[in-house]
Order: structure tokens, then sequence, then C-alpha cells
């Protein structure tokens, strides 16, 4: 069974100072999984069980989280009259949704793991953890080694783009993988840091990620100058 911790943090430039960095780090750990989240639940078809808890942050004088960050500074979008009641129920739906995977949800197959730059493949008992660069706006692209150059009808088929096997893990074993981008939209820039932890174990508990050895490290930081 693959436990997963995905914590993601947005800020802009305002908070790209020491101070916003220190209040940052302390987002980037792993925590306890908590009562509300049901830790029951039926053997998925490929024979193992993946557990994916998402924590979206948005730093913004202060760090928030995803669904606090809406509910005060945002609005449903509403374009007309006719549309409002249709945009209300889209917007309580998407809300619904953040806060049941801040909670922790379980899914069948490791193909259900959405997670950008982040591939996983069940081996038997063990996971393959598979990191690639993102594009498309994202900053710095990290090019070289890319394992599925050739592999036909992927979409990193005849690329440059960095793309690879951060690690494999084994049953008992743990794994945390680390990347940043800074992106340019028509809002502006703004950069992002993923923290991702990854571990293999028979039941999943409470305290699985807070106590687990994360023997493997896989880092893709880079200085988003």
């Amino acid at each position: 069974m693959l436990a997963i911790q995905y914590i993601r943090i947005f800020w802009r430039k305002e908070n790209r100072t020491p101070a916003g960095a220190v209040a940052r780090r302390e987002y980037f750990k792993p925590i306890g999984i908590e009562n509300e989240a049901q830790l029951e639940s039926a053997e998925s078809d490929s024979g193992g069980e993946i557990f994916l808890q998402k924590r979206w942050y948005i730093q913004s004088d202060k760090i928030y989280p995803y669904s606090e960050y809406n509910i005060l500074f945002r609005t449903p979008p509403i374009k007309t009259y006719e549309l409002r009641e249709e945009s209300l129920r889209k917007y309580l739906m998407e809300q619904n949704r953040r806060e049941k995977e801040d909670r922790g949800v379980f899914l069948s197959d490791v193909k259900d793991v959405d997670i950008p730059g982040i591939e996983i493949k069940l081996l038997d008992e063990e996971y393959e953890i598979i990191w690639y660069s993102l594009e498309k706006g994202y900053q710095p692209v990290r090019t070289g080694y890319n394992q599925k150059y050739h592999v036909k009808g992927s979409t990193a088929q005849g690329k440059r783009l960095k793309c690879e096997t951060a690690f494999v893990l084994k049953k008992g074993e743990a794994g945390v993988v680390k990347y940043n981008y800074r992106y340019t939209s028509y809002s502006g820039q703004h950069y992002e840091q993923f923290c991702i932890y990854f571990v293999n174990v028979d039941e999943i508990r409470r305290d699985s990620f807070v106590k687990a050895d994360y023997g493997k490290v896989y880092d893709e930081m880079v200085d988003l100058f």
C-alpha cells in the first residue's frame, strides 16, 4: 500500500523574501492524518491501495490553505444572473473536493494519482516513482536524460525533457521528492514549490508520514532567480 502526502505552496514576488522563505519551510514538513479521514478502503484491482493526501497553500502575507483562501478572498465566478446558480454549484463542488483531498482519499490505481511531474508504476509490491520536468510556462525547464525518449505514445517521446526514475520503494521504505518552478501568466510571475512524501506500508496509520524514515530523496530544487 502506497501512502502519498502532496504539499504544494504558491507565492508571488512580494513574498520572495528571507522571512517568506522561513514561513514556507514549516509547511513542507510531513504531517499526521486527521481523525476525519477514513483509513479503511477496499482492495483495488491491482492488488494495492493508494492513499493520497493533498495540501495546497497560498502565501499572501501569511500562508493559507487553498480552500480557506478561496473562502476569504474569492467569490464564485458569476457572469450573469442566469448563470448564478450553476456557477455557485460548481464553486461549492470544487471547494468540497479540495477539502476531501486535504483530509485524504483512497484511489484504486496508481494511474489515478494526479500530481504534476510525477508518474508511479506498481512493480509487484514495489513502487517506482518517476519524476519528469514540467513545461508550458514553468521555468526553468529541466533537460537532460529522458528514459521515455523512445517510448512510443509517451508525451515525453522525442523530447529532451528530464525524465527519470527518482527511486523504487520496497515494502517498509519511504522517500521524498522535492522540486520548484517559477511561472509567468497573464496575472504576473509567481513561484511554486512541491514536496511529496511516499511511504510503502502494510497499513496506513495516522502517524505514517510523521514517523517514516525518508531514506530516499530526489531533489530537483533550483534557484528561482
